[in-house]
């Protein structure tokens, strides 16, 4: 709980802040999207810290608006993939079924998030489950 609202915390600074700077940087829900694709991204996370990519995709951030959008997008994740892990263990008895209500609760919990990075963080979530079950 005390994760969810950190989370909801931190989206209402970025929401203030990207207000008040809108011609210096793109819109916050790109910019949420673009650090949260560059998190669950695995093909270019290699041994790099989420917060250098998250920097070396959008130089023009500062330190602490790395690390603001670093948390939220780690705690997002971390929420979604314990969602999915939740739904699964509920034994969904169709993948569709679980996919579908998965991506719907993401849309509801989250709307900043993309059609693309819901259905990144949805597969990125069933994998973090199938490698904790085997």
């Amino acid at each position: 709980m005390g994760m969810v609202l950190l989370s909801l915390i931190i989206v209402c600074i970025l929401s203030v802040y990207f207000r008040l700077f809108r011609k210096q940087c793109f819109a916050h829900k790109e910019i949420l999207n673009t650090a949260f694709n560059t998190v669950l991204d695995f093909r270019i996370s290699g041994m790099i810290p989420a917060d250098v990519r998250i920097k070396n995709r959008m130089p023009y951030l500062t330190k602490d608006q790395v690390e603001q959008l670093q948390s939220l997008t780690d705690t997002s994740a971390a929420d979604i993939y314990s969602y999915i892990k939740k739904q699964r263990l509920k034994k969904t008895r169709r993948a569709m079924n679980l996919q579908k209500k998965s991506e719907e609760w993401m849309k509801k919990k989250y709307p900043w998030i993309s059609e693309e990075n819901i259905k990144l963080a949805y597969f990125r979530g069933l994998n973090s489950c199938l490698k904790a079950s085997l």
